[in-house]
């Protein structure tokens, strides 16, 4: 997990600077969410042959995904507020900490489920149980190894089931337009008139 992790962080810091920019940010949180995707579809293909370097670049591009997310809604949120408002705004970054729980217990669920359907005809004398990859290790050498491929499968399963939910992200982020932050907004507005009324002296 720690390619995930140094993606993440990496991401993340060089999105913040990036989203200074109101004219990136669509770009970014599309690059991020298309990352995100790709991440995870490759993840989705992942078997018990998996060589380790690459399932660590395949969580490296997931992490370098959902790093760039959070700082675009962030400055989207912001610049959509009076400033006077900023503070309140802030407050609505995304955060992993409630969210983490949620979604654990959901990936648990889905590689429990999996895990159990691809081993219900394994036998149980030994003390192995198809709802708990943790007795993984109580099965002799052949149907270890099933076992084992069947974990990895319900593992891929468990992401697959995520990517939907990214693929509607990404068609909706392409709807996304920059907004600018209100007191520019204004100042806009206030210089629009100025080049109307020169254009009636000089008529």
């Amino acid at each position: 997990m720690l390619p995930l992790v140094a993606g993440l962080v990496v991401s993340q810091s060089l999105a913040g600077r990036w989203a200074a920019q109101v004219g990136r940010l669509r770009t970014i949180l599309l690059a991020g969410l298309v990352a995100n995707l790709a991440g995870l579809l490759l993840l989705g293909s992942i078997g018990a042959a998996t060589n380790a370097l690459v399932l660590s670049g395949y969580f490296l591009i997931t992490g370098v995904g959902v790093g760039m997310v959070p700082m675009v809604v962030l400055t989207t949120v912001q610049n959509s507020v009076p400033a006077a408002d900023l503070g309140a705004a802030s407050t609505s970054s995304p955060s992993p900490a409630p969210s983490a729980p949620f979604g654990v217990a959901v990936f648990g669920t889905l590689l429990n489920t999996g895990f159990a359907d691809r081993t219900s005809g394994l036998p149980t004398a030994g003390g192995f149980g198809a709802a708990r990859p943790d007795t993984i290790g109580r099965l002799p050498g052949a149907l270890r190894d099933s076992a084992l491929d069947a974990f990895a499968h319900a593992t891929a399963g468990g992401y697959l089931w995520i990517a939907p939910a990214l693929a509607v992200g990404v068609l909706l982020a392409l709807f996304l337009k920059p907004a600018l932050r209100t007191g520019e907004t204004a100042a806009l507005d206030h210089s629009d008139p100025a080049p109307a009324k020169d254009s009636v002296r000089a008529a």
